[in-house]
């Protein structure tokens, strides 16, 4: 889990040189690929807000893909409070947060602007 000012540094680290060099409203697709609970998708989904995106805007830039149901749950609840918008940024982010291993979802779905990762931690034994 990354803690959220680290979550925030990243993100402005990776977000604002794309956003000052991309058209004035363009958005990047910006994607976790090991979400959690969504502490890099929420700083990202603010730093965005912050910018200028509307809700669905940011919403459907989005992506996370989560191994844990119960996690990729909690990040899209955390998203969808902190974006507001109501029904249509709810059903963005049911679409881009997926419950999978990011290994085998489409190379085509995961294709994206942005990456925003912390390698995932899981005991092997």
């Amino acid at each position: 889990m990354t803690p959220p000012p680290l979550a925030e540094e990243a993100v402005r680290l990776a977000l604002d040189p794309w956003l000052d060099a991309a058209p004035r409203g363009a958005l990047p697709t910006t994607l976790d690929p090991s979400c959690g609970t969504g502490n890099l998708l929420v700083a990202a989904a603010a730093r965005l807000r912050a910018r200028g995106a509307r809700p669905l805007q940011a919403a459907r830039c989005l992506r996370g893909v989560e191994v844990d149901a119960a996690a990729a749950r909690i990040a899209r609840t955390r998203l969808a409070s902190l974006l507001g918008g109501g029904e249509p940024v709810r059903r963005a982010l049911a679409a881009n947060i997926r419950v999978a291993d990011a290994t085998e979802v489409a190379p085509r779905w995961l294709r994206s602007d942005v990456v925003l990762a912390n390698p995932p931690f899981r005991d092997r034994k």
